[in-house]
This record gives structure tokens, C-alpha cells and sequence, in this order.
């Protein structure tokens, strides 16, 4: 999606894209180098953002994308900020058990309390 090599939605970037945090600079090594503990808490806020969102949906962005250009789907997403049952989209559900590797659990013990605030 890059324009002039720049990405032309970076001040609207989706979390998915925002959480994206690389220890190197992807542009040299053409990849990205992320801890293990940084995309352990990036799941648990995409987790908690799918549980706060019960009538949303989740997929890849160029799912996303052909979803809402379908003028019904954004029309009706719009009026009712649902997704529609029968779509290529993973429908957000409640959390029923969060996915932390065991050797991250102590540490996203802090986070975890503020996400208990928020509830």
C-alpha cells in the first residue's frame, strides 16, 4: 500500500499496523525484528479490543477493505455498527481465556489490572 514509499493512511493506520514495533529499521533489512514480550501484549489488546467491540469483526486488511466497499455492508455497518452474519470477517466474541505465553504471564500481570478497571 505504499505511496512514494510512504504509507498514505499512516495517521489513520488500523491498531493492527500501530502495534507493528520494530527493534531494527525495516527499511534497511527489509523485515521487521519484534520482541516476543511486545507481540505478546499486542494479542492482549487485540483480544481486549474484540471483547469490547461485541458486534465487530476481524480479518485481514484486504478483507476489511472489500467488506466496506460494498455500499450495503458500510451503509448498514454504519447505521447499525454491526457486521453482517454471513461474511468472510471473524465475528468478535467475549474472551474466554486470554493467550499468554507462560513465560509473559507475570509480566502482563499490570496491564491486566487495567484492563479490569476499564471493565
Amino acid at each position: 500500500m505504499l505511496t512514494n514509499n510512504a504509507c498514505p493512511i499512516y495517521r489513520l493506520r488500523p491498531f493492527g499496523c500501530r502495534c507493528m514495533v520494530s527493534s531494527i529499521d525495516c527499511r534497511k533489512t527489509g523485515h521487521a525484528q519484534v520482541d516476543e514480550f511486545i507481540l505478546t501484549v499486542n494479542n492482549l489488546f487485540l483480544q481486549y479490543i474484540e471483547h469490547i467491540d461485541p458486534h465487530g469483526g476481524t480479518g485481514s486488511l484486504i478483507d476489511i477493505l472489500l467488506y466496506f466497499d460494498q455500499p450495503a455492508l458500510l451503509e448498514t455497518f454504519q447505521r447499525k455498527m454491526t457486521i453482517a452474519a454471513d461474511t468472510v470477517l471473524a465475528l468478535n466474541r467475549p474472551i474466554p481465556v486470554l493467550m499468554v505465553p507462560p513465560e509473559h504471564r507475570l509480566r502482563v500481570q499490570p496491564i491486566l489490572k487495567k484492563f479490569q478497571l476499564l471493565d
